[in-house]
């Protein structure tokens, strides 16, 4: 029983081998975003809990017309996560100055430029030891694909201030990358 659909109408019929079925299939899925956002294992234990949680409790509300299964997993996991960031009053507020040094920052660090040989494991290490409003913000932009404004409303901070974690946290990967590809 791996075909999605099959799993959901057990599940509403309270099989619990059914239940069993859809964590194993997606426990990793739903672990991995909860990491990407946060470090403390019980943490991370706590959110994927609680998204499976939201994923059994809405069950009946997943319209397969309307798109993929693991989309929405993936959607409900990451309004967990976010949700327990404001919760949690992860320290998202920064000072920043407007002044052109930001400006010139920004236009001159665009992206981060990868060597050709960097192994997607380090990459990912380098994100992990960003600090968590930076790595956040990061991980919001580049890999959810959210718009500054759309992190500002969802982290309750700042247009500016996501700019100014994104820029930091651009700089601060470039510089590692730069210190351990010497």
């Amino acid at each position: 029983m791996d075909n999605p659909l099959d799993i959901i109408t057990a599940c509403l019929q309270n099989s619990e081998k059914a239940k069993r079925r859809l964590v194993e299939l997606y426990s990793s899925k739903v672990g991995g975003i909860c990491r990407r956002y946060l470090n403390q294992q019980e943490d991370i234990k706590d959110l994927v809990q609680d998204s499976f949680i939201k994923i059994f409790t809405n069950l009946e509300k997943f319209d397969s017309n309307k798109g993929d299964f693991g989309a929405w997993i993936y959607r409900i996991t990451l309004n967990t996560v976010f949700k327990h960031i404001q919760k949690s009053k992860i320290d998202l507020q920064i000072t920043y100055s407007d002044d052109e040094d930001m400006i010139n920052n920004l236009s001159d660090h665009q992206g981060v430029s990868l060597p050709d040989d960097m192994d997607m494991k380090d990459l990912l290490s380098y994100i992990d030891s960003l600090p968590k409003g930076r790595r956040t913000v990061f991980n919001m932009y580049f890999i959810e694909g959210y718009m500054h404004h759309e992190i500002a409303e969802i982290l309750g901070i700042s247009v500016g201030a996501s700019k100014a974690h994104l820029n930091k946290a651009r700089m601060q990967l470039i510089d590692i990358i730069n210190k351990n590809n010497i």
